[in-house]
């Protein structure tokens, strides 16, 4: 992706689908995906916390970053 000041606008280059293989479910997620990203006019980051998206055709998309605490370690010993 790169963005031009000039305008306010993000422009997605050479984007590459697979759509070629898997299952029906997993080749209409990547069209939806795909769709977003050639469409994406605006970026917002709030608090560090959500990426705001806006598309060129009105629709809005809100990330929010979710942490998942590591595991506990595993220390048994495996040859006993």
């Amino acid at each position: 992706m790169e963005y031009d000041p000039s305008n306010d606008q993000w422009k997605v280059s050479h984007k590459i689908s697979t759509l070629m293989g898997g299952s029906t479910e997993e080749m209409k997620k990547e069209y939806i995906v795909s769709e977003l990203m050639s469409n994406i006019q605006y970026l917002n980051v709030q608090n560090e916390q959500e990426l705001i998206i806006q598309t060129n055709i009105g629709e809005y998309v809100r990330l929010e970053r979710f942490e998942v605490s590591a595991p506990e370690p595993v220390t048994r010993n495996i040859f006993s």
